[in-house]
This record gives C-alpha cells, sequence and structure tokens, in this order.
C-alpha cells in the first residue's frame, strides 16, 4: 500500500483485511485491522490508536487473541505506512 501511496482497507487488488489474513494459510475467525501512514515511529503509531476510539476498540476487544504487526515499519519518502491485524484464531 505504501508504494501505491493508497490507505484502506480494502487493497488495490480488492483483497479485505481477512482475505490478507487467510492468504498467508492462518485460520481465523475473526479479523480486525489497523492501518497508520504518517507516524514516524510505532510509539506514534500505537499513541494514534489508542487515541482513535474504533482503533482502540479493535485493540482491546476482548475476542481478539493475537495480534500480527510488520517489522520494521515501512517507510517511503520519509513517511511511514504500517498496519496490525487482530485476530481469533479457529480452534
Amino acid at each position: 500500500m505504501a508504494l501505491h501511496d493508497y490507505l484502506e482497507h480494502q487493497d488495490l487488488s480488492g483483497h479485505s483485511p481477512a482475505d490478507r489474513v487467510r492468504a498467508i494459510g492462518y485460520r481465523e475467525t475473526l479479523v480486525g485491522e489497523n492501518i497508520a501512514y504518517g507516524p514516524q515511529s510505532a510509539d506514534e503509531v500505537v499513541q494514534g490508536w489508542l487515541d482513535s476510539p474504533g482503533h482502540c476498540e479493535n485493540i482491546m476487544d476482548p475476542r481478539f487473541s493475537e495480534m500480527g504487526w510488520p517489522s520494521p515499519l515501512a517507510r517511503l519518502h520519509g513517511t511511514g505506512s504500517t498496519g496490525c491485524n487482530c485476530c481469533r484464531p479457529r480452534a
């Protein structure tokens, strides 16, 4: 997404966060996604999410038991772009 200066939950190919999680072989029952564009550090990203009611809800939702985070933060033209997926695996 950073490569194309595009930040949406549905990617340019039409894939949803759940589609992308499944594509790597993760078997889920629930997926939530937080994405960020602009913060320059992981601390800034997380603080922005915690300050946003919808993003904070994803992080704190007790239905999610796992979280994936890319490392290191993607950087393009001095702007950070990153995301995390909050998931609940299938039993």
